[in-house]
């Protein structure tokens, strides 16, 4: 075994053992996986998207792209782009898909217009990390459930390790009427009747929600105590909430 080798594998293997621990969110050995770049002015969606000369251009590139363990998707600052972003694929312990920036500027921007539920969906999907992108989904005129980041499991079973940090998620006009639904800067959800569903490591941290309405940071599970089944090691931190409806 070389050098690089064994650093990968110490490292790996701290990895798993803090992983277990509820302890690591970050991919150490990310240099397993390959690295997607996207820029939404000078990509083009017919290139391989493995080098910042190759870059991807839309959203819908990078959805309809099933990611592996260890992948990492790079949008660069400054870009922006319509829609939703809802990838695909799990990491797995130690090593995480992760969602950056790469390049000097503004963080990435992210609009969903109005027009989606969720501009950022992590739907039935485990050990992901993202970071650093701007987030809204201003409509016309608010509207219930609208939401700048929603983390979904149903009929999953456990899903471990969601990392959510250093978002700037503004400008989400969901309704302020709770019975209606009300709206989310960042929502988590859990549930399904077929297989009984939790997050185990879900974390929160340093980001940013200015005028999200009707809420912040919310999450619900289910309400039957029938199918009690409690999420585990969710953390909340260290994130700023201003205007919040």
């Amino acid at each position: 075994m070389n050098a690089r080798a064994l650093i990968n594998a110490v490292c790996c293997v701290i990895s798993i053992l803090a992983a277990t621990a509820g302890l690591a969110y970050d991919n150490c050995a990310s240099s397993t996986g390959t690295t997607y770049y996207v820029d939404s002015q000078e990509g083009n969606d017919l290139n391989s998207g493995t080098s910042p000369d190759q870059a991807w251009k839309s959203l819908a590139k990078v959805n309809e792209i099933v990611f592996s363990p260890g992948d990492s998707i790079l949008f660069k600052a400054n870009s922006q782009f319509s829609g939703q972003l809802k990838p695909q694929g799990s990491g797995k312990a130690g090593l995480p898909i992760t969602i950056d920036k790469y390049g000097d500027g503004p963080k990435p921007r992210f609009d969903g217009e109005g027009k989606v539920g969720s501009t950022v969906l992590l739907y039935n999907v485990e050990y992901w990390k993202v970071s650093n992108l701007e987030i809204t989904n201003l409509g016309p005129t608010p509207a219930p459930y609208r939401m700048g980041v929603m983390v979904q499991i149903e009929d999953f079973g456990t899903a471990h390790q969601i990392h959510l940090d250093g978002l700037y998620i503004r400008d989400v006009n969901g309704t302020n009427v709770k019975k209606d639904g009300g709206g989310y800067g960042i929502f988590w959800s859990n549930g399904g009747e077929k297989v009984l569903s939790r997050f185990d490591g879900l974390l929160i941290e340093n980001c940013h929600l200015v005028r999200t309405d009707r809420n912040g940071i919310c999450g619900r599970g289910y309400t039957n105590r029938a199918n009690w089944y409690p999420s585990l090691n969710v953390v909340i931190r260290g994130n700023l909430l201003e205007d919040i409806g």
